[in-house]
């Protein structure tokens, strides 16, 4: 029987955290879930505690992979996926009890194609890199048609929003694998071809700063030799990703007059991170 809702959960080395966001998940007030968690690798007790719950849930699905990365494993979990509609949670964070049960009530119609709730940070010490609440915080509410004018103005974040797993698999989308900002491309593909969406003030989503958290981990690397790690043209070769998807599906028409100006963001901060020899 094909479920209402796929979770995707990437574990890499999160014992720490991942009881925390496994409860989060088999407690919803929604049931109709299925789970599906991505060991990518993992060196530590992760494993143990993913066959822990495992045994006790059955809507718990557990795949094993080499280590390949967020993006890797992510899409993994959408090609496995069955349920009506999908959503990712990554394995040091957690949502609310109720989140799905409300999120999934605001596809009140067939036009919404997009469910996006908001986020609460939690930092886990006082040291971890701060951000800008308001950047989770979206400026719209209710159902709004996704112009690339609502678009600029959205967070790329994959973990606050509830996708239909029907769109992603009839335009391919994927995240990029082996790159940072990889949610940029996913997200903006995913939105061009989407009519509405729904906007939840409610904060459904928490997001934990923590030190070795790959968004920490990407802010350090803006400030550090970037070409150092491998990483220095991920902004140009995601947006290169982007640009490829506009192509192949005749989209240009309708990200033409936001797409100049979000390339020269991108360029910018590349040119703004790189090293001076790069």
């Amino acid at each position: 029987m094909q479920p209402k809702l796929t979770v995707v959960v990437p574990v890499y080395n999160t014992e720490k955290y991942l009881r925390k966001c496994l409860d989060s998940l088999v407690n919803q007030t929604f049931k109709d879930i299925e789970i599906l968690c991505i060991n990518d690798g993992s060196k530590d007790n992760s494993h143990i505690i993913l066959n822990e719950y495992a045994k006790k849930d059955p809507r718990i699905k557990i795949f094993n992979k080499v280590n390949g990365g967020l993006s890797s494993a992510r899409n993994m979990g959408i090609e496995n996926a069955r349920g009506e509609y999908i959503t990712f949670l990554d394995s040091d964070d957690y949502v609310e009890n109720n989140a799905y049960e409300l999120a999934l009530s605001r596809f009140v119609n067939d036009k919404v194609d997009l469910v996006h709730f908001s986020t609460n940070l939690v930092m886990e010490e006082n040291d971890c890199e701060r951000y800008n609440q308001d950047y989770f915080q979206h400026k719209f509410r209710g159902l709004v048609k996704l112009t690339s004018y609502v678009i600029n103005y959205l967070d790329v974040c994959a973990w606050n929003k509830i996708y239909k797993l029907s769109i992603i698999n009839n335009y391919g989308i994927r995240f990029p694998e082996g790159k940072l900002y990889e949610d940029n491309p996913f997200f903006w593909s995913y939105a061009l071809v989407c009519d509405y969406a729904y906007f939840m003030p409610e904060r459904l989503h928490n997001y934990l700063s923590r030190k070795n958290s790959i968004m920490n981990l990407t802010m350090k690397v803006q400030k550090t030799k970037v070409n150092e790690l491998s990483h220095e043209y991920d902004r140009l070769l995601c947006f290169e990703e982007f640009l490829s998807f506009i192509f192949k599906w005749n989209l240009f028409y309708k990200v033409a007059l936001t797409l100049e100006k979000y390339f020269e963001k991108v360029f910018r901060d590349e040119i703004n991170h790189a090293s001076k020899k790069t």
